[in-house]
């Protein structure tokens, strides 16, 4: 496996923590490692954005179809 595969990436982001976790729920449900990251700008209101790892993330995006 490459340093690539395992770079975090976002597969999904949302204006409210809600639906976040709702995806991050569906992710590890399917067995999969995930995080919620919310950033807070000084500008508009926080970003909660749904991050895995490179490899997992096509099947992350599965997995939260029915969100």
């Amino acid at each position: 496996m490459s340093r690539r595969d395992q770079e975090p990436v976002f597969v999904a982001e949302f204006s409210d923590r809600a639906g976040a976790e709702e995806a991050w729920s569906a992710i590890t449900a399917a067995g999969i490692a995930a995080a919620v990251v919310t950033d807070s700008p000084p500008w508009g209101a926080p970003l909660h954005r749904v991050q895995v790892e490179r490899r997992d993330a096509a099947a992350a995006v599965r997995a939260m179809k029915p969100v």
